[in-house]
């Protein structure tokens, strides 16, 4: 792979530092686990002097599931996913899919755009394998 251009990193701790730096940078990108941004930079498909780094604000790592509801912060990894208590009880597909996609390392620091999830979540109830897992 090429090597990176020359970047600025910002790192907010909040969610409205996170605003505003966005406000100063539109033509920024945020970066959670940089899985794919990163790998995209390096090839030149994508572009941009300013990265915003967002896994250290709290209100993005945070993951609320009841009977109810499911939230998952933007930069909650696919592993926390996997392994949250809660998910696994309330939503077992979805922890099954977070648990399937890639592999171990980009589990571990990959964050997932909503519709990786869900086309994986799609995939396994046309194949029928949501309990695939447990079968392995």
């Amino acid at each position: 792979m090429d090597a990176l251009p020359e970047l600025r990193l910002i790192r907010p701790t909040t969610l409205d530092e996170a605003i505003a730096a966005r406000a100063r940078h539109p033509e920024s990108r945020l970066l959670g686990g940089g899985t794919d941004l990163v790998v995209n930079i390096r090839r030149g498909i994508v572009a941009s002097p300013v990265l915003i780094e967002v896994n250290q604000i709290h209100e993005l790592r945070t993951i609320k599931a009841d009977a109810h509801t499911l939230e998952i912060g933007a930069a909650v990894t696919l592993a926390e996913l996997a392994a949250h208590a809660q998910v696994r009880a309330h939503y077992p597909v979805v922890a099954q899919a977070a648990d399937f996609i890639a592999g171990p390392t980009h589990r571990n620091m990959g964050t997932e755009e909503p519709w990786c999830l869900l086309r994986e979540l799609q995939r396994r109830s046309r194949a029928g394998v949501a309990d695939a897992r447990r079968r392995r």
